[in-house]
């Protein structure tokens, strides 16, 4: 059985925002798992995660690539955490948090349109999300062996 590095990641950003208590709302995919079909009138989500630090709210939708690039076709939200974010007031953010190989990145939705909207390639690598976004640290909590996200970081540097 393949591994789901992509559900793995999401996971992760749940688990870290628990042992963080910050608020952290998972919008599933509206196709069932293991389903042969395809269906015609679904939900698409804006994106897969609403976070709140109790200051800044951040629509928040996660990408894992196995490698240094990710293909444009693989930021379908992108259009749509754009169009809300033309309409939201005060501490309320729109972006990516991307992890490559080893390294995890944030980059706001208005940053990754520009980007995107400036390059002839198919794909963006590594390079150009760490130039226009952040690197996102990880650290191992007391007690635990494996590492975590520190998303109360990523929030302050939104």
């Amino acid at each position: 059985m393949a591994l789901n590095r992509g559900k793995e990641f999401e996971k992760l950003i749940q688990d870290s925002c628990s042992l963080q208590n910050i608020d952290c709302t998972r919008l599933k995919d509206a196709g069932y798992t293991g389903e042969q079909t395809t269906r015609r009138f679904t939900i698409t989500n804006i994106c897969d995660f609403i976070i709140f630090d109790g200051h800044t709210l951040l629509k928040l939708e996660a990408k894992h690539t196995q490698g240094k690039n990710i293909p444009l076709t693989r930021l379908k939200q992108l259009t749509r955490l754009i169009t809300a974010s033309q309409t939201t007031l005060g501490n309320v953010r729109q972006g990516f948090i991307m992890r490559f190989d080893d390294n995890i990145y944030y980059i706001h939705a208005e940053d990754l349109d520009k980007l995107v909207s400036t390059t002839t390639k198919k794909s963006l690598n590594e390079g150009e999300i760490s130039a226009n976004g952040f690197q996102v640290l990880e650290y191992v909590p007391k007690g635990k062996r494996n590492a975590r996200i520190d998303i109360k970081e990523m929030m302050q540097l939104l």
